[in-house]
């Protein structure tokens, strides 16, 4: 008998590897604000369809997923709403009045998904994720205009009109106040991934492209570029190696790529008209970028336009983008297949009947 137990026992164990599977599969999937009717669309990177539009209220912008893509962020410049979304069931589960004056545009979320900080028209609120709870406003006498984190949640960067502020996540103070040299337009902050430099955009057609910050002295070091024929540089999103980063023209038809080790623009490529926000596959070798009439699908490596999405509803307009795989982070667990279920029925069937013949010659 026991030599019995041990053959099945071989026997299951390599039916479970030879047919066995894993459950979770992460899907990866694009989660992009419309602001003129309010909804979020959720686009699947595989086939690049709409598989749903999630209605929120009108004015929806800024937007940020949680590390493992669970929850999404997503606040309206027009109520000064913050939804949160459920992205497993694509519904809205909660929501609230971001406190303050309003003109809520982005979002930021810190690495252990614990706290919000939203930019406001005169300040910062910060907001614990899980209850949604206000923690702590951060006032600022100018009319906010961006906002953006350090990957290792330390910092917050923002900036008004003149000046721009570093924000100490720990203290939830302003640590450091920053004159912005002019002519220059205020418009979108991004860190780099290793998170050493800060990245401000100039939304005007005078001056730099933007302003080059070190986080660790937080100040101006350089200046960022502005690449040939641009007039309204918006976001510069870089792939999530850091190796290049693209920049958006609002009032042009291109994107722009970046090198951030010889700080130079080296070259544009056509994609349409109003370019804002854009976020990237895990991979880096898509690039979903959020215009006023289409999302277009870019291609990083042949640095060309592969899909224009274009809007379910009439009057529809794109804004912010997150880009995610659902269930990032989440242990894979290994399940049999139908064949593995059927082979390892199979072979206990069989030990099952050995073990009977053997009983019944011994009787």
């Amino acid at each position: 008998m026991k030599s019995v137990s041990k053959t099945v026992f071989t026997l299951v164990f390599l039916a479970l590897i030879l047919f066995g599977h894993n459950a979770q599969a992460q899907v990866e999937k694009a989660f992009v604000t419309e602001f003129e009717n309010g909804s979020l669309y959720v686009i699947n990177t595989q086939t690049n369809a709409v598989e749903d539009r999630i209605t929120l209220g009108e004015g929806a912008s800024g937007i940020v997923a949680n590390s493992n893509c669970t929850l999404a962020y997503v606040v309206s410049f027009e109520t000064n709403a913050l939804f949160v979304i459920d992205l497993t069931t694509n519904s809205v589960v909660d929501s609230i009045t971001i406190p303050g004056p309003g003109s809520s545009a982005e979002i930021v979320i810190t690495p252990d998904n614990s706290t919000l900080y939203i930019e406001g028209q005169n300040g910062i609120v910060v907001i614990n994720a899980l209850t949604l709870a206000t923690i702590t406003s951060i006032p600022i006498a100018g009319n906010v205009q961006s906002i953006a984190i350090t990957p290792d949640g330390s910092k917050v960067f923002t900036a008004d009109s003149n000046f721009y502020y570093v924000i100490e996540t720990a203290s939830n103070t302003i640590v450091d106040t920053v004159a912005v040299p002019g002519p220059f337009d205020v418009d979108t902050f991004t860190v780099s991934p290793d998170g050493q430099t800060a990245y401000l955009t100039n939304f005007s057609s005078l001056g730099p492209g933007g302003l080059i910050i070190s986080t660790a002295t937080n100040q101006i070091t350089d200046t960022l570029p502005r690449p040939p024929d641009s007039n309204s540089p918006t976001e510069l999103g870089f792939l999530p190696d850091g190796s290049k980063a693209y920049l958006t023209d609002f009032n042009e038809d291109f994107i722009s790529q970046y090198d951030p080790v010889s700080n130079t623009f080296t070259g544009n490529f056509t994609i349409g008209d109003f370019g804002a926000f854009l976020d990237y596959t895990s991979d880096g070798n898509f690039a979903y970028i959020a215009r006023l009439g289409a999302v277009t699908v870019f291609n990083t490596q042949s640095n060309t336009v592969v899909d224009n999405i274009s809007p379910v509803a009439e009057g529809d307009e794109f804004f912010g983008v997150a880009v995610c795989a659902l269930g990032a982070g989440v242990a894979e667990v290994p399940t049999l297949s139908e064949w593995g279920f059927i082979v390892v029925v199979s072979m206990l069937g069989i030990a099952g009947f050995i073990a009977i013949r053997r009983r019944k010659a011994v009787v």
